[in-house]
């Protein structure tokens, strides 16, 4: 009357997997490393053109803006991960 046997497991059955924990981000000091390499960069084009002081300041200020960029995305993400 409606009862139905119970299921029977085979050995090709598989488990659920539990999703895998997902790659840490990057840590401070490899943020700080990447917006210091994008400040050198930054900086050594434009004094190759002869514009040290533009250069050194722009440099400062791109490296300033990746690191903040890069702790912004790693935010956003440890949030969506939080909500699942």
């Amino acid at each position: 009357m409606g009862v139905e046997p119970p299921r029977r497991e085979t050995p090709w059955d598989h488990a659920p997997r539990p999703e895998p924990e997902p790659p840490p981000g990057l840590s401070t000091p490899k943020k700080v490393a990447a917006g210091a390499f994008v400040a050198v960069l930054y900086a050594g084009g434009m004094g190759f053109r002869g514009d040290w002081l533009p250069g050194i300041v722009g440099g400062i200020l791109a490296g300033i803006v990746l690191f903040m960029v890069l702790n912004r995305i790693e935010e956003r993400r440890r949030q969506r991960l939080r909500r699942r």
